[in-house]
């Protein structure tokens, strides 16, 4: 059957008819606190699903269940479509949606949604934590289905991205108030994040815009823009309090949710007020970078540099940051850096030359895109290969 996601005011008839038995109460579980990121990630793998349609593709969890009905949140724009919706479990099994509300009436509402789909298979629901609790520099977990590797819609595999909250915001359009530098990509709208507890506390759903644009000529020899992105890693997510806030919106109850209000991450914290260790350091210089105080940035990365001259992902962010302030020599030494640790690091040469365009060096540029290319295709990410391909094709005219 076709979904329809119903404004809220025809949700609610459709919900005593067809949606009754997912709310009833739940009972809470044991609560048991995770310390390791293979333990979140084990807990987050079979809360989490994979939503899949004709229209598009993207990511959910189970956040409440009766009997054989199981709720799933996600984000409203994974299920904009009047088409056939269909949920795919960490096992393996295909079940259709038969019904779904969207919490985004206008614009700038929560950018939010649930479904329901029906299984005689047990499966876990999410427990959610207290969004209000989240600190920045606190580490974070999601888990997704990302459109990567050459995998797109029901082909898609999970993925376990951790990363760290950069900024707390407030009053942003769509709900989108947590910040946060972690790798996601295409696929992974509706994800959970989850804090060092495994409590869920926010719901993935903006990704990484990037900071470059590039002027690059079409088969008629005028120039026109072309996604020429420097990715920064900056991901924002929905506080999970917003959707507690606006449940009994959708016929559900508090009870019929897994809640931990005493929540906040208590393991693995860092000391960002008085750094000593290279992932402190690093941290906070994502922190910065967020606020835009960008020579603080290069500084604290640098910081985490001296203590560990092999973190990758510092060299990123640095090289990143001095492309930003236009020291693009500096950003070069950096992804040189990288590839010297790893030479098949596709990311980095796809930087370099980015950074390389922005010189102006169109060889040196074509080449670094070349072998990024080929990396991507031996990595089956097909998207990027492609695309890769197309910039260069643009690029040699």
């Amino acid at each position: 059957m076709n979904l329809t996601i119903y404004p809220l005011n025809w949700f609610s008839s459709l919900l005593t008819t067809t949606v009754t038995a997912a709310v009833l109460i739940i009972s809470q579980p044991v609560l048991v606190i995770a310390n390791t990121p293979r333990e979140i990630a084990d807990i987050a793998k079979p809360i989490t699903v994979r939503i899949d349609s004709q229209s598009g593709s993207g990511s959910g969890f189970i956040v409440a269940k009766n009997k054989d009905a199981y709720i799933v949140l996600t984000n409203s724009h994974v299920v904009k479509g009047n088409v056939a919706y269909t949920i795919s479990t960490f096992d393996g099994k295909k079940y259709p949606v038969t019904a779904g509300i969207s919490f985004q009436v206008k614009k700038d509402d929560p950018d939010l949604a649930i479904l329901q789909f029906n299984s005689t298979n047990q499966y876990p629901v999410a427990t959610l934590g207290n969004s209000d609790l989240v600190n920045i520099g606190d580490p974070i977990y999601i888990y997704g289905y990302p459109a990567i590797g050459g995998r797109r819609g029901n082909n898609r595999e999970a993925e376990f991205s951790p990363g760290y909250i950069t900024s707390i915001r407030q009053n942003e359009p769509q709900g989108y108030n947590l910040r946060f530098n972690a790798l996601t990509w295409g696929g992974m709208s509706g994800s959970p994040v989850l804090n060092g507890n495994a409590r869920v506390i926010g719901v993935h759903g903006q990704g990484d815009l990037g900071l470059a644009e590039g002027y690059l000529p079409d088969s008629s020899g005028r120039f026109s823009r072309v996604p020429l992105v420097l990715p920064t890693g900056f991901n924002s997510a929905i506080p999970i309090n917003n959707f507690v806030d606006i449940i009994s919106k959708s016929g559900l109850n508090l009870s019929d949710l897994n809640i931990d209000n005493n929540s906040a991450t208590k393991t693995n914290q860092l000391n960002l007020s008085n750094p000593q260790t290279a992932e402190e350091f690093f941290v906070r210089g994502l922190i910065h970078a967020e606020k835009g105080d960008t020579w603080d940035a290069i500084a604290d990365y640098t910081r985490a540099l001296r203590i560990n001259p092999n973190y990758t992902l510092a060299y990123y962010h640095r090289g990143i940051a001095r492309y930003q302030m236009g020291y693009m020599t500096d950003a070069i030494a950096d992804y040189n850096q990288i590839i010297r640790l790893d030479s098949k690091d596709a990311r980095a040469y796809y930087n370099r030359g980015i950074v390389r365009f922005k010189l102006e060096d169109k060889r040196k540029a074509i080449r670094d895109f070349q072998i990024s290319a080929e990396l991507f295709q031996k990595q089956g990410d097909d998207s990027k290969y492609q695309n890769l391909m197309d910039t260069i094709q643009k690029l040699q005219r």
